[in-house]
């Protein structure tokens, strides 16, 4: 039956998993007291770049808003250089990222060799007390460096993502960005990858500030089964950095519990280029439930497809039937008597 067969391909476009479709459904519903709303509560929160933001997707929508408001966002993201170069110091000597600089400087150190080396001599003086994901993303971001530096920096394309998503990862999980999820898996798979005895030999080379050895050594650290999962994980991270900068990457990492939900979060922030984090705002069932469509949701909408299909076909049988029925009997019957023409 043609319309049942159309009418069941109809399912996947309706209901289909795509958290792109989903999330411009909702950024589409949403009117200018929403956008005045969390341009509010950023500003309020001290992230001017997160209003700017949301104040420019609304312009981009033709979404009115208070001037006054536009004028408060205006104000919010003048430059001050002596907050500037505060965040750039605590960002580079102790990766905090209390602002954009200082974001952009903790991970300008976490892309050399600095970073890693700083945050294994830390752990290593912490034990018995160290964060094993931390030394699994250092010791990656070590052992990613020096297949780059080994190979003359031919592999930069290939590692460069991965390296910027490790250093995220890092911050991430330093400043309690990631999900209790995320976390928790990429802790597991952190104890699993990390060598014990490899780490202590590198934790010494590092003390002593011996680059060269540490780097050699990160390899022998980190387990390679385990550490390319590790930076299959860190280099979606870092591929929605590239898009979106490095805050877009911090604010997806709050909200993925698995490394699907990085995934479909790259998507996203290909679609809505320059509003990733706004969109994450406007949409709060981006954040979690837009990522991931249930089985019962997709059972329960593929019956109906799948009733509408079987209907409509019976539909079309029922009128073929008619049409059959009228030829045989009445069109065929007018016949014979003489009112229609043979």
């Amino acid at each position: 039956m043609p319309l049942f067969l159309a009418a069941r391909g109809l399912a996947p476009l309706f209901l289909q998993d795509d958290p792109v479709l989903r999330a411009e459904a909702l950024v589409a519903g949403a009117r200018a007291p929403d956008y005045e709303r969390e341009i509010g509560r950023a500003l309020k929160e001290d992230d001017p770049d997160l209003a700017a933001e949301l104040a420019n997707l609304a312009e981009f929508r033709a979404v009115p808003l208070s001037p006054a408001l536009l004028s408060q966002v205006a104000a919010a993201n003048r430059f001050d250089l002596m907050r500037s170069a505060g965040s750039v110091m605590r960002g580079a000597v102790f990766g905090e990222m209390t602002s954009p600089a200082g974001t952009a400087a903790a991970i300008a150190t976490d892309l050399t060799s600095i970073g890693d080396v700083r945050d294994l001599v830390r752990e290593a003086a912490a034990y018995p007390d160290h964060d094993p994901l931390i030394v699994a993303l250092a010791g990656t971001g070590l052992a990613l460096t020096a297949g780059t530096i080994a190979s003359g920096g031919t592999s930069v394309a290939i590692t460069g993502p991965a390296k910027l998503g490790a250093g995220l990862l890092k911050l991430a999980r330093r400043s309690g960005r990631l999900t209790a999820r995320l976390s928790g898996d990429l802790l597991n798979l952190a104890r699993r990858a990390i060598d014990s005895r490899a780490l202590a030999v590198t934790a010494r080379q590092a003390g002593r500030l011996d680059l060269v050895a540490a780097r050699r050594s990160a390899a022998r650290v980190m387990r390679p089964r385990e550490t390319r999962l590790l930076g299959e994980a860190a280099e979606s991270v870092g591929a929605i950095a590239g898009k979106e900068g490095p805050r877009a990457a911090l604010a997806a990492l709050s909200v993925a519990e698995t490394s699907g939900d990085l995934n479909a979060l790259r998507r996203i922030a290909s679609r809505f280029k320059g509003h990733f984090r706004a969109v994450l705002r406007l949409a709060p069932e981006a954040r979690r439930g837009l990522l991931r469509i249930s089985k019962l949701t997709w059972r329960i909408g593929e019956l109906a497809a799948l009733v509408l299909g079987w209907t409509l076909g019976a539909f079309a049988l029922l009128t073929r039937l008619i049409r059959i029925v009228f030829r045989l009997f009445v069109a065929g019957g007018a016949r014979l008597a003489g009112v229609l023409p043979a």
